[in-house]
């Protein structure tokens, strides 16, 4: 007689919001509506058509649009659940939690494939003296944000949005796969709208 061995090969994929709410809507059991309203909140099972970017203008409505993903349950064992706290030396890693998550959202289910052809997005920021920030305009002035930190030549620095750029078949050791978005739009609204978050990201 041949004995089996159990193998642990089985992998359990954490559902989509709209594979949730599909389940929520082709269901008539209460118990069952009920259950997922309590795990994913009752205002994720009814769909939002607004355009991703009305959707999604902080981390907590990245979190929202999400539910119940495994990025966002990762962020809340991690920053939550230390003992003791996670302090100000762990700043970068946890925008870089919160980014993740803020594309992932933006991505609305799409993830780079890293196939021929495929273009994958990201924001591209650059660093701007005093000097420099005080010779631009009320407009581009706006779209600083003003740190601590030196500059080289000693003046206080500003962190701005500078541009979008595209990774069309890797990315490099600073571009994490992860934060990488599908089109040139949401790498703009991503970088503009969450610079505070990359500030703490590049700069810790």
């Amino acid at each position: 007689m041949r004995k089996i061995e159990p193998t642990n090969s089985v992998k359990f994929e954490q559902p989509t919001i709209e594979k949730v709410r599909a389940a929520y809507n082709n269901t008539e059991n209460p118990e069952i509506k009920a259950l997922l309203c309590n795990l994913y909140g009752e205002s994720a099972m009814t769909a939002d058509n607004r355009p991703i970017t009305e959707r999604v203008k902080t981390f907590e409505d990245a979190c929202r649009e999400l539910g119940n993903h495994a990025l966002v349950n990762q962020y809340r064992r991690i920053t939550e659940e230390q003992n003791p706290p996670m302090d100000e030396t762990a700043k970068d890693l946890v925008a870089y939690l919160k980014l993740r998550i803020i594309a992932a959202a933006l991505n609305e289910g799409w993830t780079p494939k890293y196939v021929k052809g495929e273009n994958k997005w990201y924001p591209w920021y650059w660093l701007y003296t005093q000097k420099e920030i005080d010779q631009m305009d009320d407009e581009r002035k706006a779209e600083c944000v003003l740190f601590g930190g030196d500059a080289l030549n000693g003046a206080y620095a500003g962190f701005a949005y500078a541009d979008s750029a595209d990774a069309p078949s890797g990315t490099d050791a600073y571009i994490r796969s992860r934060l990488c978005v599908k089109s040139e739009a949401l790498a703009d609204y991503f970088g503009k709208q969450f610079i505070k978050i990359w500030q703490d990201f590049y700069f810790g």
